[in-house]
């Protein structure tokens, strides 16, 4: 992320949570290797690559849920291997799935939600690199109807 991104990056209680992932990945040494081994001609398809295995790794955590911190570690295992050509030992996969699965379940806890989320902020704040690697936009917000079985957004 450019200093002119990081400048008008702004963490709010209405963030994304899957920033809050790409913070925390902007923070895993694993990630950085991957990063840092890349020439600079191939920086914008890694960076592409990062922002799809980010979205997999939180698509990944909305469907097992954050009870099953097991499959998102074997996921982002896998995703490492498969996508970036990067054995990573369990422990750290696991390290970092048990901290999304718990910022996750802070974060969307309806008993005190704005300062659960101002909790998880400021935890992300201050982190050596608090900004997302790769920033998300805000993603629309779907909904099933059921009368058609369609997914509206």
């Amino acid at each position: 992320m450019s200093s002119e991104a990081k400048a008008k990056f702004e963490w709010n209680n209405e963030v994304n949570f899957i920033n809050i992932i790409s913070a925390l990945f902007n923070n895993w040494p694993e990630m950085d290797l991957v990063v840092d081994r890349t020439s600079g001609d191939s920086r914008i398809t890694v960076y592409t690559d990062i922002k799809k295995f980010i979205q997999d790794v939180f698509d990944c955590l909305l469907i097992y849920g954050t009870g099953r911190n097991d499959r998102v570690s074997a996921y982002i295992k896998k995703c490492m291997l498969d996508d970036f050509h990067m054995v990573i030992e369990d422990f750290a996969a696991k390290e970092m799935s048990t901290r999304i699965c718990s910022l996750y379940d802070k974060w969307i806890n309806q008993d005190g939600l704005v300062e659960n989320k101002k909790q998880v902020i400021t935890e992300i704040k201050n982190l050596s690199k608090p900004y997302p690697i790769v920033e998300y936009e805000d993603l629309p917000r779907c909904k099933i109807t059921f009368e058609t079985d369609e997914i509206m957004c």
